[in-house]
């Protein structure tokens, strides 16, 4: 072999392992490249992920918020209906004579009010039915339950004109109905203001 052939077989063999080494290093890196894009791309979708279980567990707590603000509302306007029409009652009972008709319109009007009043408190509830959790929505039902008992003792008892007459204090059940009530109110708003401000209470 003269020293041409010599020189031209040792640069292909030259050029044959650069191009093996450039390949072998090509493909580490494509591969390189790759798992970094994939990397990237799961770090992308969790970061997604994250942000959307936030930004569910602030509209949750919102919507909670705004249930509950509503119920709480709708309870006192409740509680304040009750009252009035418990203050109109009352002196008539001591004043009228018997068989006096006790129910006058204005009376009327206010039992419609806590009717509609009441509406509000039950859809309140369902709202809170639908996003929990369920300790919360357990202190809402007893509230709107017995805040509906304490009005429909409290209706049941006007209507009953005999009995008005003829019990000597007809008003201590659905007063002692309305305080119980005030009770669940209390409780009510404990538990409000511990599934607002718990962060683990996010889900129902």
């Amino acid at each position: 072999m003269d020293e041409g052939n010599a020189a031209l077989i040792a640069a292909i063999a030259g050029m044959v392992g650069a191009l093996g080494g450039a390949t072998v290093g090509g493909i580490a890196a494509v591969r390189g490249a790759r798992l970094g894009a994939e990397k990237s791309a799961e770090a992308t979708r969790q970061q997604v992920k994250d942000q959307a279980v936030v930004e569910h567990l602030h509209w949750l707590r919102q919507e909670r918020r705004e249930a509950c603000v509503e119920l709480l509302t709708s309870s006192e306007e409740l509680v304040s209906a009750l009252w009035q029409i418990w203050e109109l009652v009352e002196p008539l009972v001591d004043e009228a004579e018997p068989g006096q008709p006790i129910i006058t319109p204005e009376m009327r009007t206010r039992l419609t009010t806590a009717d509609e009043v009441h509406g509000a408190c039950l859809a309140a509830k369902m709202r809170l039915f639908i996003l929990g959790p369920d300790d919360l929505l357990e202190t809402a039902e007893q509230l709107v339950e017995t805040m509906w008992s304490s009005a429909e003792t409290l209706q049941l008892l006007l209507e009953d004109e005999q009995r008005l007459w003829a019990d000597e204090n007809p008003f201590d059940e659905p007063v002692a109905r309305l305080r119980e009530a005030g009770q669940h109110y209390n409780r009510f708003v404990v538990k409000v203001r511990e599934v607002l401000t718990n962060p683990s209470t996010g889900s129902p």
